[in-house]
């Protein structure tokens, strides 16, 4: 497909400013029923006004009824969470996954984008450590077993907890009756 002119392949690291062109040039070139799909990688570039400024130039296209679709991808690690919620603004769906293969995926217009926030792993785990013995309590409402709170907590935070601590903590909570086996 790239000899055949189907795919195009351009460096963003050296010619970042060029992707604008490149979508109009293929767009004129090509079968505008097709429409036109990018994947444009920005996890190698540190400016993120050219960034932001392709990703408008991209909606533009999009409100001039240009058949476009664009999936952006960008190393979240080395980015602020104003820079993501600045990213995540305008567009219809936003899908983030970190290396560890946990992805959240939701539409970017169904939220509140203020109220984005993203929290260093080691952080989440070192709450979940901290308030292991309130989580244990919570998962108590209704009749559970130890296996069945580490899923739940793992399921919730990612987290993966000991057994023997979350046994050792009901055994806790037993001897001060606030649980019966």
């Amino acid at each position: 497909d790239i000899r055949a002119g189907k795919i195009s392949v351009l460096e963003l690291q050296n010619s970042i400013d060029k992707v604008p062109q490149s979508i109009c040039r293929i767009s004129e070139d090509g079968d505008e029923s097709q429409g036109i799909r990018c994947l444009l990688d920005f996890s190698r570039i540190d400016d993120m006004q050219k960034i932001m400024a392709v990703k408008h130039q991209i909606l533009q296209m999009q409100d001039a009824s240009l058949p476009i679709s664009a999936l952006l991808a960008f190393d979240i690690s080395a980015m602020t969470d104003a820079e993501v919620s600045e990213i995540i603004q305008g567009m219809p769906n936003a899908t983030i996954m970190t290396v560890n293969e946990t992805i959240v995926s939701f539409r970017s217009n169904s939220l509140d984008l203020l109220d984005i926030n993203l929290a260093d792993r080691t952080i989440v785990e070192d709450m979940v450590k901290r308030l292991l013995e309130p989580l244990i309590l919570s998962c108590l409402a209704r009749p559970v077993s130890g296996y069945d709170i580490l899923r739940e907590i793992n399921e919730h935070f990612h987290v993966l907890v000991p057994m023997a601590r979350i046994y050792s903590y009901l055994y806790d909570l037993e001897k001060r009756d606030f649980l019966e086996t």
